[in-house]
């Protein structure tokens, strides 16, 4: 089971690893030994196996859709820790595009709120858009008016994130309601 630690230890490995990887990319042709580093380093990157590698097995997505309460915490956790390392940012959108259709509990919609939020606050990203989906999906009256509140304290970025937030909320809450059917056919 992923835990805190783990994947913090993940993030800190595979930070090192890109890093050491783009310092010895642009050394390998000023010295005798730098392409054999650069060589070693890029060995190193792909050989290491994230633990949290399990978060992106077709398995763990499938216990995901399910509603199983281990998969659950895992998925959540991560989504809560927001660790920001190579590849990341692709794991919390497909996370997020499951979590979306799962069966969720008061509970986790409680924690995936706060993602929201702390995401809507937090550094730009590219998949921003699918934790607006996901807001829309985890919503709640307080969690709106919450967004509602929003004032021009907050900094530029967040105030705008915040905003954009709410409005994907009033334009998408119904989209997401509880009596929604989420099974969808496949054209072949």
């Amino acid at each position: 089971m992923l835990t805190r630690e783990i994947i913090l230890e993940t993030e800190r490995k595979m930070t090192e690893l890109h890093r050491r990887v783009h310092d010895t990319h642009a050394s390998r042709h000023r010295e005798n030994t730098g392409f054999k580093d650069w060589r070693i380093a890029c060995q190193e990157w792909h050989a290491y196996q994230p633990a949290t590698a399990v978060l992106w097995l077709p398995e763990f997505h499938q216990r995901l859709r399910v509603g199983d309460p281990e998969a659950m915490e895992e998925a959540i956790l991560f989504l809560e820790l927001d660790p920001w390392f190579f590849g990341s940012g692709y794991l919390k959108e497909r996370l997020i595009r499951i979590l979306k259709s799962a069966p969720l509990g008061e509970r986790e919609c409680v924690r995936l709120r706060n993602v929201v939020w702390n995401v809507a606050r937090g550094r730009n990203r590219r998949e921003f858009r699918n934790f607006c989906a996901l807001g829309a999906r985890v919503s709640s009256p307080d969690f709106v008016a919450r967004l509602e509140l929003v004032s021009d304290e907050e900094n530029l970025s967040s105030r705008g994130k915040l905003h954009r937030l709410r409005d994907h909320l009033r334009h998408h809450a119904a989209d997401y309601s509880p009596t929604r059917s989420f099974k969808r056919s496949r054209a072949i």
